[in-house]
């Protein structure tokens, strides 16, 4: 098992009552309303993730420092179809994006105390929106309270990208295991004592890289061993033709 860590490539926050600041640069990123028609106030980060060819990812958290946390919230996450925060106001966000949550984390993070000065990573989880958009850029996560009992007047605070603790996504993962794969000739076949055989084999991965942990080999029907020279590893291409010579006993 490896990790990798995803830092943000952005983030900000916005609010209804201030429709038309622009946040993005901010040393803090601040959340205190739950996105409604009515009043929000969230914070969204934006990555891009890997392709992790290859590769089963096991779990997946994005993280966010805390500062400030109020008591008797619930605070949740959320991926939003939002192409791009670097100009998210209040406004756009009301006009055009507050009907875009497309997946949500399981995770709910439920306080009964307020924390003034609070040093605190925050997690939830996101693995199943990691697993659907690797490869993809700018994929926009929102932080942001699920039911509206926050105290009035009091935001939650979390360290920004440009205050020095920036968020990230923590990925857990393991080298995926290679599908078997299908030989199509010789298969059964009657074998001549001499001459040549091509050998064909279908690939049943799911990645582009192939199977070359596997080994190709022959035996003598009966017996268990392979002979010396029957051993050869599999290209890494997705299908290959591969001649070889075959050494017939006397």
């Amino acid at each position: 098992m490896a990790e990798q860590i995803i830092q943000c490539t952005g983030d900000t926050f916005i609010s209804r009552y201030s429709g038309s600041d622009n946040n993005y640069s901010s040393a803090e990123l601040a959340m205190w309303r739950e996105i409604s028609a009515s009043a929000f106030m969230g914070i969204f980060v934006q990555f891009n993730l890997p392709a992790f060819d290859n590769k089963e990812i096991v779990s997946a958290v994005i993280r966010l420092h805390n500062k400030i946390k109020v008591k008797n919230s619930i605070i949740g996450c959320a991926q939003y179809n939002i192409p791009d925060i670097s100009n998210l106001t209040g406004n756009l966000f009301y006009s055009k994006y507050l009907d875009s949550d497309i997946a949500w984390s399981p995770t709910e993070y439920e306080t009964k105390a307020t924390v003034e000065d609070n040093n605190e990573w925050i997690e939830w989880d996101v693995t199943s929106i990691v697993k659907n958009n690797v490869g993809k850029n700018n994929v926009v996560l929102a932080v942001y309270s699920i039911d509206d009992k926050v105290v009035p007047n009091l935001s939650w605070k979390f360290t920004s990208k440009e205050g020095g603790k920036a968020p990230y996504i923590n990925i857990v993962y393991n080298n995926a295991v290679p599908s078997l794969p299908t030989i199509l000739y010789p298969n059964g076949d009657v074998i001549e004592k001499s001459g040549s055989i091509t050998f064909q084999w279908k690939y049943n991965s799911l990645y582009d890289t192939g199977q070359a942990k596997f080994e190709f080999g022959w035996r003598k029907q009966g017996e268990s061993l392979y002979g010396p020279q029957s051993r050869r590893i599999l290209p890494i291409s997705p299908t290959r033709w591969k001649r070889l010579q075959y050494l017939s006993e006397s």
